[in-house]
């Protein structure tokens, strides 16, 4: 049983941080909604037994002086858009982000980066051609945008143990989007 869980990751800990849990075998989400602190996060994560954490936020930092780093960049190349890092949200954003991340990795979880819309259109599909593509069942409720993000990131978790997500490297710093589905 393998668990996938996205996370909408907000610069705040006060604004909405958007979650959703895939059953991987099942092909169906077990829950979406909102958390707000890191410890709800880590909450949802280990009550779900998720060994995948996908994040929307940036893992790392670009060299001093630069506003993307080159993984980015290469992103930005194939058609990714993403946010300079030098912007204070984007700042707060990954600073969140990188202790995060190392509380997950010290539960045993494998966390991994993402840009949702990024990864969306890099796929070519609508969410909802992506999950009928995916064979991904179950959403019945309107999605806020958090959980929407949420959700996409979860999809790319699924991609990454599918071979249907790209991963864009360099100097030490990962993103994974998705490859062209529709």
């Amino acid at each position: 049983m393998q668990r996938v869980t996205g996370v909408d990751l907000a610069a705040k800990s006060s604004n909405p941080t958007g979650v959703a849990v895939l059953d991987v075998r099942e092909r169906r989400f077990l829950a979406i909604g909102h958390v707000y602190t890191d410890d709800e996060v880590l909450d949802v994560v280990a009550s779900t037994d998720s060994s995948i954490v996908v994040i929307d936020a940036p893992l790392s930092f670009p060299p001093r002086g630069a506003a993307f780093r080159k993984v980015e960049l290469e992103a930005i190349r194939r058609g990714a858009r993403l946010l300079p890092l030098t912007m204070p949200a984007m700042r707060m954003l990954v600073e969140r982000a990188i202790e995060l991340a190392a509380r997950l990795r010290q539960l045993g979880v494998s966390v991994y980066e993402t840009h949702p819309w990024s990864a969306l259109r890099l796929s070519g599909c609508s969410l909802r051609v992506l999950l009928e593509r995916l064979r991904v069942t179950n959403i019945e409720k309107r999605l806020s945008k958090h959980e929407r993000d949420a959700i996409i990131a979860a999809l790319v978790g699924l991609c990454v143990l599918e071979d249907c997500a790209e991963r864009f490297e360099a100097d030490g710093g990962a993103l994974f989007l998705l490859k062209k589905i529709c």
